[in-house]
């Protein structure tokens, strides 16, 4: 089986890759002219280079009746003024994908998208849940919905496409995700422990779903890739525990994070750089968002783990990285 892979040197992408080899496919990977290849090189797969707003590039690189298209690669970025490269990152790279897929004809398209593409409800998601996220603030929301839009289009063209919604994301190849609070936490930078709860997912059982969906997914359907609710207070404290250090036992209120995130977007306009900490990463840490992997786990045999088994993939490939020496 040959598989096209799209954002393969990502976070997300690179467990995919994993997951594709141990099941014996044939992978090409696409990446960017100026993406960090230093981890997708090292794997036994063929990287071409090509961008998902040109339309041309990926005509080139995407082979002819490939089996399966995993298009991965998408902008996660929680900055308001980011969010017109956003739509296009998102929203217009996944319509010329899908077009490129069809011309291709390609056997299946698996589309990663987000648990963030039903909005900011601050309630239980599942599969059937009417998305909010057209009226959120948040670009990100906006624009992984709205590219789940141009999948179903070009499913009415006729391809044959899968949806993957997985919650928050933790796991190996993650430095810049959920891995940053481990860095935190090491250096003592992090500000506070936020008020929300949120689920989160596993980042190779994530992997093995896109692989399974391939297999068992049903053409037009959504899975949520959910593993277990966790309170930021309980993924602080399991952080620190598993690096051995104390960490505080007190939620700060709303008000400050919300003035932190303020703070920190004002600085942006000066520095003009993405702040760590922003005003719609701020609402996501204050809020009551969870959502069910029960049809994954149903339909797809997806495998929900731990906390503690997150924590650990994280933990153990950071530790293997030397990215965690502290100050």
């Amino acid at each position: 089986m040959k598989a096209f892979v799209t954002g393969a040197s990502g976070f997300i992408g690179l467990n995919i890759v994993d997951a594709l080899l141990r099941e014996k496919w044939t992978v090409v990977a696409m990446v960017r002219p100026t993406s960090e290849t230093k981890y997708l090189s090292k794997k036994k797969v063929k990287i071409v280079v090509g961008n998902i707003l040109d339309e041309e590039s990926l005509n080139e690189v995407i082979p002819k009746g490939v089996d399966c298209v995993f298009h991965v690669a998408g902008n996660v970025s929680m900055w308001g003024p980011g969010a017109k490269e956003q739509y296009q990152d998102n929203v217009i790279g996944t319509k010329n994908m899908v077009n490129a897929a069809l011309k291709k004809k390609a056997g299946r398209f698996i589309y990663t998208s987000s648990n963030g593409s039903y909005g900011h409800l601050n309630e239980h998601v599942t599969e059937e849940t009417v998305s909010d996220a057209l009226s959120c603030k948040n670009p990100y929301l906006q624009t992984k919905y709205l590219a789940e839009q141009e999948v179903h289009k070009a499913i009415e063209q006729g391809l044959d496409a899968v949806i993957l919604n997985p919650a928050n994301v933790i796991g190996a190849y993650d430095y810049h995700n959920w891995g940053r609070m481990f860095m935190m936490v090491q250096n003592g930078t992090l500000p506070g422990i936020a008020s929300g709860t949120l689920t989160h997912s596993h980042a190779a059982e994530v992997a093995k779903a896109h692989v399974t969906a391939f297999k068992k997914g049903k053409t037009g359907e959504h899975y949520l890739l959910a593993c277990c609710n966790v309170s930021q207070m309980e993924l602080i404290t399991g952080i620190g525990k598993m690096l051995g250090k104390k960490t505080s036992t007190k939620i700060l209120p709303d008000t400050l994070f919300k003035f932190a995130g303020y703070v920190y977007e004002f600085i942006a306009l000066f520095t003009r750089k993405e702040p760590e900490i922003t005003n719609h990463i701020v609402e996501l840490l204050t809020g009551h968002s969870t959502c069910s992997g029960d049809k994954a786990v149903k339909k797809l045999g997806y495998k929900q783990k731990t906390l503690e088994e997150m924590l650990e993939a994280n933990y153990n490939w950071l530790k293997e990285e030397n990215l965690l020496e502290g100050k």
